[in-house]
């Protein structure tokens, strides 16, 4: 199986870069952020995982072990597929999620096409203990950052750019307004 990938950007698409590894061009899905981030004929490193089905074989690539190893404990699950996770990875930062699933709170996991309450709440059950033991707490989530983040992709911007502006806003804007207003202030900047 192909765990890792180190290679020279020749490509960026709307959900894949092709890596050049000595030679070989390899197709990767990754998050919107790792597209945004990759720069074609710049070196990338990214955590991966091989899915193989009996009409293609596709990889997945990450720039963390954190999103890898939640990327497989979601495709694990019954009625949730690669392409599912991966826009649940996009929806939100992977703590993030990962509160929402220890809270019972499935309206995170909702936001992702294709993703219904019953299949999230199968990914709730099924994931919810597994967190707990790795030490996640029942403790309020951020749910003002999804809906802050919700809000800039509606007036247009991208999701990775606007994530991005939401987390360089001070923690004392916690309304969700209050903190479009402050990442608006911060694109506008750019």
């Amino acid at each position: 199986m192909i765990a890792r990938l180190s290679g020279i950007v020749i490509m960026k698409r709307e959900k894949d870069i092709v890596l050049d590894v000595h030679g070989v061009g390899y197709r990767v899905f990754v998050l919107p952020a790792t597209i945004e981030h990759a720069t074609v004929k710049q070196e990338c490193v990214l955590q991966t995982h091989l899915h193989q089905t009996e009409n293609a074989s596709e990889i997945y690539g990450f720039n963390s072990l954190e999103e890898l190893n939640f990327f497989e404990h979601l495709i694990a699950i019954s009625g949730v597929g690669p392409k599912s996770a991966m826009g649940v990875l996009s929806v939100a930062p992977v703590r993030d999620i990962q509160q929402a699933i220890v809270q019972n709170d499935p309206t995170l996991l909702t936001r992702v096409s294709g993703i219904g309450r019953k299949t999230a709440e199968r990914i709730i059950v099924e994931l919810k203990e597994k967190l707990e033991k790795l030490g996640l707490s029942g403790e309020p989530m951020d749910n003002n950052f999804a809906d802050a983040l919700d809000a800039l992709v509606h007036l247009g911007y991208a999701r990775n750019e606007a994530r991005r502006a939401l987390g360089q806003v001070a923690k004392e804007h916690q309304d969700p307004q209050a903190r479009v207003k402050e990442a608006l202030k911060i694109l506008g900047k750019k």
